[in-house]
C-alpha cells in the first residue's frame, strides 16, 4: 500500500472514530424496559389530546361561540315546551269533550224520561247507568238512585249510596203494606248483605215490637216522621228518656231530624210524665202493703187483725187501679 492509500485509511478512521463518539448507542432492552416505554408514549399522546382540547374549549368560552350556544339551547328549549303545551292542551281538550259527552247523555236521557213512554224511560235509566253512578252530579246520582229502588234492586241502590236505606225499606213496606210477612222477609234479605244498616235493624225490631232493639238501632241516617214517633215510644215506653235527651242532641245538626224527634218528645213528654207519677205511687202502695203484712203476721189482736185486713184489702184494689192506669197510659203511648 503506497503512503497516499495509508493516509486515506487514517483519516476514515479517525472520522468513524468521532462519529461513534457523537452518535450514542442502541441500548438493548427488555419486555418490562419496551411496556414502560409504551406507557410513556401513549402518556404523551393523551397529553397532546388534553392539550388540543383545553384549546378547543379556549375556542367555544369566546364570546361569540357562547351567543351561538346559547342560542342553539334556546331553539331546542322552545320545540320542547310547545311539544309539552300541545300535550297538556290535546288532553285537557279531550277531558272537556268527555264532560260536554256526558252531559249531552245526561239530557237526552232527561228527553226520554220526560216522554212518559215506558220504553223511553227504561233507555233514559239505562243512559244513566251506562254513564256510571261516580261520573255523575249528585242531583243525578240521586235520580239514578231513585230508579234503582223502582227497579227493586236494592242491592245496588245500598252499595252505591248506604244512605238510600230510608227510602229502600219504605217501598218495600208500601209494596207489601198488606202483607207483613212479606215485608219481614224482604228486610231481613236485604239485611243480612248490609248487617250494618240501622234503619233494617230499627224496623225489624218495630215488626216484633221489641223496644229495646229500637232503642239500640236509632241512630238513623235520618229521621222521617214515623221513625222519629217509632223512637220516642220505644225510649219512653222503655223508661230511656234521659238516653233519648241525649239522642235528640246528636242530631242538633241534622234540623230536620233534630225536629222531627224534638216534636214527637213534646207530644209524649206530658204521657211519659203521668205514666212516671203512676208507677212512682203503686211503688209507694207496694211498700205500704208490704209494711201492713208484715203488722198483720206480728198482730196478735183479733180486732187489730181485723182492721189490719180491711186496710191491706183496700191498698191491694189501689195498687189495681194504679196498675190499670199505668197500662192504659202506655197503650195511648203505644197506639197514639
Amino acid at each position: 500500500m503506497d503512503e497516499q492509500a495509508k493516509a486515506e485509511k487514517r483519516e476514515k478512521s479517525k472520522l468513524f472514530a468521532i462519529k461513534e463518539k457523537l452518535t450514542p448507542k442502541k441500548k438493548k432492552t427488555n419486555p418490562d424496559e419496551q411496556m414502560k416505554q409504551a406507557l410513556k408514549e401513549q402518556a404523551g399522546t393523551k397529553e397532546g389530546k388534553n392539550k388540543s382540547s383545553g384549546n378547543l374549549l379556549d375556542k367555544l368560552t369566546t364570546p361569540t361561540s357562547m351567543l351561538t350556544i346559547i342560542g342553539v339551547i334556546g331553539v331546542f328549549g322552545f320545540l320542547i315546551a310547545t311539544t309539552d303545551l300541545t300535550t297538556g292542551a290535546s288532553s285537557e281538550e279531550d277531558e272537556v269533550q268527555k264532560e260536554l259527552s256526558q252531559k249531552e247523555d245526561v239530557l237526552e236521557a232527561y228527553r226520554l224520561y220526560i216522554s212518559g213512554n215506558e220504553e223511553d224511560i227504561d233507555r233514559a235509566y239505562a243512559k244513566l247507568d251506562a254513564i256510571g253512578y261516580s261520573n255523575l252530579p249528585k242531583k243525578d246520582q240521586a235520580t239514578l238512585i231513585d230508579w234503582y229502588i223502582q227497579q227493586e234492586q236494592y242491592t245496588k241502590a245500598m252499595t252505591l249510596e248506604p244512605g238510600s236505606d230510608v227510602k229502600i225499606a219504605d217501598t218495600i213496606k208500601e209494596s207489601h203494606k198488606d202483607n207483613p210477612d212479606a215485608i219481614k222477609s224482604e228486610l231481613e234479605t236485604l239485611q243480612t248483605s248490609f248487617e250494618d244498616s240501622d234503619v233494617l235493624k230499627f224496623d225489624l225490631a218495630n215488626m216484633e215490637d221489641n223496644y229495646q232493639g229500637m232503642v239500640e238501632s236509632s241512630h238513623l241516617t235520618n229521621f222521617d216522621e214515623n221513625r222519629a214517633n217509632l223512637a220516642v215510644k220505644a225510649f219512653v215506653l222503655t223508661n230511656q228518656v234521659d238516653e233519648l235527651d241525649k239522642l235528640i242532641d246528636d242530631y242538633k245538626e241534622n234540623e230536620e231530624s233534630y225536629e222531627m224527634l224534638q216534636s214527637q218528645y213534646d207530644r209524649y213528654v206530658d204521657q211519659y210524665t203521668s205514666e212516671r207519677e203512676a208507677f212512682e205511687e203503686l211503688e209507694k202502695l207496694n211498700k205500704k202493703l208490704e209494711s201492713k203484712e208484715k203488722d198483720l203476721s206480728d198482730e196478735k189482736d183479733k180486732d187489730k187483725k181485723k182492721d189490719l185486713k180491711s186496710d191491706i184489702k183496700d191498698i191491694k184494689k189501689d195498687i189495681d187501679k194504679k196498675k190499670e192506669e199505668i197500662n192504659k197510659i202506655k197503650e195511648k203511648i203505644k197506639n197514639d
